[in-house]
């Protein structure tokens, strides 16, 4: 048993190098090596759970789909590309039973994605005061002073959502499981402080009433406890994600010579607007500056041929794309040294 687990976790160790390596250079993972991967790895589940962990297969599967559902959630969000999503779920198909298995909760590798994104939000908040005080502008708070109000309703907004949702599942049918799954609630919390701060639905005021009413009746009728079931700690996490937002979309962007432009680079509108006059062919005309602009092949040719025509330009601002699949890999080794402690003692 001990030899199967050794080579499925050192097969995803391998996989966490090679996807964060092309990820880093290319902008993307190559759907070939997730497919060798995961031919791989069906091979020694197989063998795993057939000769040696069948009585964990059920734990297996429920955390593969809980962890698949979520990573779509993810995509569909566009917090992350479709090959984010497929390296995450290929990590989890190889993660063997017995490290990650846990009586009480029903999917406990979902503190890989809650370590990947606590890294990731170091790492993006580090870059921001690099290119901050690069650009000698980190201490200029002039954009944050004139949306001050904008980012308090929006802290009023998501406190109040939160209180709803902590209400809830402090209700006696909820209460149990809420407590032995805090890492699905806590990453349930996230995906709603997502949704109430880019969902222009959650901004209604009849939605926000409702939600501020339900959270105070349910406290009442529990007692006053909605100051013990909200979880005081998501105070200064809703402000602290309000404010990486804030730097990120202060610090989106950066100017490259236009020959160095890579599939999978996704452009501003600034550039895409420089294309407007120009007669060349195959020009992207539009971007969402998300996932799903990001340039193909075909378009980089085209934007070559355009630098050298009547109306090329030598620069072209491009947004910046974090490279999340260094993120899951480190969340995935995390998770997994966290484990091995755990089961040693």
């Amino acid at each position: 048993m001990v030899g199967v687990e050794a080579l499925q976790l050192l097969l995803a160790v391998a996989m966490c190098i090679i996807t964060s390596i092309t990820d880093i250079k290319k902008s993307r993972i190559a759907n070939r090596h997730l497919a060798i991967f995961a031919i791989i790895a069906t091979v020694l589940n197989l063998i795993y759970y057939v000769f040696f962990a069948r009585s964990l297969i059920f734990n297996f599967i429920i955390n593969i789909i809980i962890i698949s559902i979520i990573s779509v959630i993810f995509y569909i969000y566009k917090i992350w590309a479709a090959g984010d999503t497929k390296l995450l779920i290929a990590l989890v198909y190889l993660l063997p039973a017995r490290i990650f298995y846990d009586d009480l909760s029903v999917s406990p590798s979902i503190w890989i994605i809650i370590a990947s994104f606590s890294v990731a939000l170091i790492y993006l908040v580090g870059e921001s005061i690099v290119l901050g005080v690069k650009r000698r502008d980190f201490f200029k708070l002039g954009a944050f002073k004139l949306n001050f109000f904008e980012y308090a309703k929006q802290y009023l907004m998501c406190t109040v959502y939160l209180s709803f949702f902590s209400e809830i599942i402090a209700l006696p049918p909820f209460a149990a499981f809420a407590e032995n799954n805090s890492a699905l609630i806590m990453l349930m919390n996230m995906l709603l402080l997502i949704s109430v701060l880019n969902l222009q639905i959650f901004r209604n005021p009849t939605f926000i009433i409702i939600a501020a009413i339900g959270a105070i009746g349910m406290g009442v009728y529990a007692g006053f406890s909605m100051f013990r079931s909200f979880d005081l700690k998501w105070l200064p996490i809703t402000l602290v994600i309000i404010l990486v937002r804030y730097l990120s979309e202060q610090y989106n962007y950066k100017v490259i010579d236009t020959e160095e432009i890579k599939v999978g680079m996704i452009l501003s509108w600034v550039s895409i607007a420089l294309f407007a006059p120009s007669r060349v062919q195959g020009l992207p005309r539009t971007t969402t500056e998300d996932m799903d602009s990001r340039l193909t092949e075909k378009q980089v040719q085209d934007i070559l041929r355009w630098k050298d025509s009547k109306y090329g330009q030598a620069k072209l601002t491009i947004v910046r794309k974090m490279p999340f699949a260094i993120f899951i890999s480190i969340g995935f080794i995390l998770f997994c040294i966290m484990r091995f402690f755990a089961y040693g003692n």
